[in-house]
This record gives C-alpha cells, structure tokens and sequence, in this order.
C-alpha cells in the first residue's frame, strides 16, 4: 500500500484511510484484527486491535485529540535486520472485550464505535486547513 494508491485491506477502514488521506497523511498500512487472550484472565476473553501506519513521521501535536483508545506512536522499520534511522507514525486502538461481552456482535460493534469515533475525529478536521498546518510544519505532502 503506497501513497494515494493505498487500499486498504480492511473494508471497516475505507472511510477512515479516506479521510486521512484528503488530510495529507500518507498511509502505508493498516490491520483489523481481534485475538483470543491466553492468559486465563479471568474477565477479559478477547482484545481487538486497530492500526494505521503512516509512510512518514508527524508530530504527535498534529494528533492532538485522538478519540478515547485511540493513541499515537512512533516506529521505525527493519530491512535485513537493520533499524531504520528514520521515524515513522501510526496510531492505534486496542479494545479488550470482557468474557460478557466477547460474542461476534458485541466484538462488531465495539469495532464500529472505535472507528466511527476517529471518523467523526477526522470529519471535525477542514482538510484545507490541515494541509496548510502539515505544510507549515515543513511536513511532505501525499
């Protein structure tokens, strides 16, 4: 996935790489995934994990206000067992489902409202607006 032809694997993402995208963000990867917890916790059943990488760094001040659970972090890359020098982007959400509550519906909907919550996020964000911050903090364009 690269640049303006980034599709996304997940379609629960499509609005949300959207949005980013009209933004200025250059979005590399994405991932959806739920995972069953095996530690024998004795109230959490199920953890589901969002995660959108960017191809580039941002300054966390440009993702401040993140909706609740959603959190911006840094990375770097490894290629042939070497560490990037450069630091990239992403943000993520992480929801641990309670045995209560860890059927597929409940699971969906708590998906739904954690995407939905960036949606609304990003749709409070002008686009113009932001690429004019974006650029101003000397950031490159996508």
């Amino acid at each position: 996935m690269a640049n303006k032809e980034c599709k996304c694997d997940y379609k629960e993402l499509n609005v949300v790489v959207k949005l980013l995208m009209e933004r200025g963000f250059k979005v590399t990867s994405t991932s959806l995934e739920t995972y069953d917890l095996f530690l024998g916790h004795p109230y959490i059943d199920k953890i589901t994990h969002i995660q959108i990488e960017f191809g580039a760094f941002y300054l966390k001040a440009i993702l401040e206000g993140l909706p609740p659970d959603w959190i911006h972090y840094e990375y770097h890359t490894v290629d042939d067992n070497i560490i990037s020098d450069y630091t990239y982007s992403a943000i993520s959400c992480s929801e641990r489902h309670p045995i209560t509550e860890s059927d597929t519906e409940s699971i969906d909907y708590a998906k739904r409202l954690n995407i939905s919550n960036l949606e609304c996020w990003l749709n409070d964000i002008d686009p113009s607006s932001f690429w004019s911050v974006l650029k101003l903090g000397g950031i490159e364009m996508y």
